[in-house]
């Protein structure tokens, strides 16, 4: 990570993720503050969220003594069921893996779910944390 002066406080920027360690407690910090919750369920109610995050978040207080929450959720279902990606995703067509076409095209699940898992679905949970932290830097 890169330290980057903006309006006279630091921000953090993609690049050099090993170096600068304080950057990475801010970001640990802002990361506290908001709960991610990956989802596979077609409908999440919201009353059933509500309750989720009120087990999940913890009160964390800044300089500030206001308490901040944010709810985030990543509904893994919806990202695996884009029509732009997927040729009628509702249905289940195991040979749409098999064909030459899908080597050029992304033929993986996202987040973890499904017969075909991403090979970067470790590392898109981090890279989530880490732009979820960088809104809340930028936005407070």
């Amino acid at each position: 990570m890169e330290r980057v002066e903006s309006g006279g406080r630091k921000s953090v920027t993609i690049g050099r993720r090993y170096s600068i360690y304080e950057e990475e407690v801010t970001m640990a910090r802002k990361i506290k503050l908001s709960t991610v919750v990956a989802s596979d369920d077609e409908q999440l109610s919201e009353q059933a969220m509500i309750s989720t995050f009120e087990k999940m978040t913890t009160p964390v207080h800044l300089k500030r003594k206001t308490q901040l929450k944010c709810r985030i959720t990543i509904n893994t279902y919806r990202c695996n069921m884009d029509n732009k990606v997927w040729d009628h995703p509702k249905e289940w067509r195991p040979e749409r893996f098999l064909t030459r076409i899908m080597t050029t095209r992304i033929s993986t699940m996202a987040f973890e779910r499904g017969k075909r898992v991403c090979a970067a679905a470790l590392q898109a949970m981090p890279i989530s944390c880490m732009a979820i932290g960088r809104f809340r830097q930028e936005f407070e």
